[in-house]
C-alpha cells in the first residue's frame, strides 16, 4: 500500500523493538492502559500519507469497498426473515443498551420470550452500569433472571443497579477464552460464563439462556466462533442461546482487539452469517443506525435445532 505509520514519542514503547504497525500498537497501548478500551483516543502516530484511498479517517485501513450507509451489510448479511410474530422492547427504542426480541404474549400484560417452558434466564454482557435492559426486563418479563456480566466499572461493583434478587451481577468481562488480563480484569469464555451462572442458587438451570444481549465493540466475532466451536465438541454441556440481541461491527476503537487497525470486510462478516445459520440460527431481524455505519442491531433466533453438517 505505500503506507508507513509514524509513531509519537510514548512512555512506556521502544520504537526500535517493533518493526511493524500492529506490534507498536499492542505495545503502546499495554503501557497507557484506558479502562474504556480506547474510546476517545487518537492513534499514537500518523500515517505518511494521509489521503491515501485504503485509509478510512486517517486512521483505519480498509478494503475498497463502500463504507456509505449500508452496502456492505447488505452485502453480507443475508436473507433477513421471517420475522417474528411477536416482538417485545426490552427499553426504550434508541436508548443506549435496549433491544428487541421476539416474544409471545401471556395472561396479563406479562410477555414472554418464546419456548419459555422449561424456566427463563438472560445473559447480557457489556452494560457499563447502564440498567435500562435490565430494568425493562424486570418490567416485562417478571419471571425470568437476569444475569449480568462487566468487568469495566470502578472497585468491580455496579453503582446503579436495580435493587432485585432476580438480577444478579458478576465482576467479570467476556472473550473467546477465560483469562486474567495484566490489569487484573477477569474474562470469561460462554462456556464458563453458563458454569459460573449454574451456581446454588440456579442449578436448575438445565436449559440455555433464553436472551443472550451482548454489546462488545468487535469482540463479538471471537466470542460466537467459540460458543459454536464448543456447542459442536460438547452439545450437553455448552447450550446455545434461543435468541442473540448484538450490535455487530465492521470497525473499531477497542485496543484488545488485534484486528483494531483495520475494518472487517464483507467477506468476514458473510462468514460470520454463515457460521451463524450452520449452529441453526436465523437473522430475523436488522436496524441500521445512519449514524454508526459500521454498526448493525441484529436479531437471531436459534429456529434450527438439528447440526447442518
Amino acid at each position: 500500500l505505500s503506507l508507513t505509520f509514524v509513531p509519537n514519542d510514548a512512555d512506556g514503547v521502544d520504537k526500535k523493538k517493533h518493526k511493524n504497525f500492529t506490534g507498536y500498537l499492542k505495545q503502546y497501548y499495554d503501557a497507557n492502559y484506558d479502562p474504556r478500551g480506547g474510546y476517545g483516543r487518537p492513534l499514537p502516530g500518523k500515517f505518511d500519507h494521509e489521503q491515501h484511498k485504503a485509509l478510512h479517517e486517517n486512521r483505519w485501513m480498509d478494503t475498497l469497498e463502500p463504507t456509505k450507509g449500508r452496502q456492505r451489510w447488505d452485502a453480507a448479511l443475508g436473507p433477513v426473515g421471517p420475522n417474528c410474530a411477536e416482538q417485545t422492547q426490552l427499553g426504550p427504542p434508541g436508548r443506549d443498551g435496549s433491544k428487541a426480541f421476539c416474544a409471545r404474549r401471556q395472561q396479563g400484560n406479562e410477555t414472554a420470550p418464546v419456548g419459555d417452558a422449561d424456566g427463563c434466564h438472560i445473559l447480557s454482557v457489556g452494560g457499563n452500569d447502564n440498567w435500562v435492559f435490565e430494568s425493562a426486563v424486570r418490567e416485562s418479563l417478571q419471571h425470568c433472571t437476569t444475569h449480568t456480566f462487566d468487568c469495566t466499572l470502578p472497585g468491580g461493583k455496579p453503582s446503579r443497579k436495580p435493587d432485585d434478587e432476580n438480577v444478579l451481577f458478576y465482576n467479570a468481562c467476556m472473550d473467546a477464552k477465560s483469562y486474567k488480563d495484566a490489569h487484573g480484569r477477569h474474562y470469561m469464555s460462554y462456556s464458563d460464563m453458563l458454569l459460573a451462572m449454574q451456581d446454588t442458587r440456579t442449578a436448575g438451570m438445565l436449559s440455555a439462556p433464553k436472551i443472550f444481549k451482548l454489546d462488545v465493540e468487535g469482540f463479538e466475532y471471537d466470542i460466537f466462533s467459540q460458543m459454536v466451536s464448543a456447542s459442536t465438541a460438547s452439545p450437553g454441556h455448552t447450550l446455545l442461546p434461543q435468541q442473540i440481541g448484538v450490535e455487530l461491527h465492521w470497525g473499531t476503537r477497542m485496543t484488545g482487539l488485534d484486528w483494531m487497525p483495520r475494518m472487517r470486510s464483507s467477506a468476514e462478516i458473510a462468514l460470520l452469517s454463515n457460521m451463524m445459520f450452520q449452529a441453526g440460527y436465523l437473522l430475523v431481524k436488522t436496524d441500521f443506525n445512519p449514524y454508526c455505519t459500521s454498526c448493525m442491531e441484529v436479531i437471531y433466533f436459534k429456529a434450527i435445532c438439528h447440526s447442518l453438517h
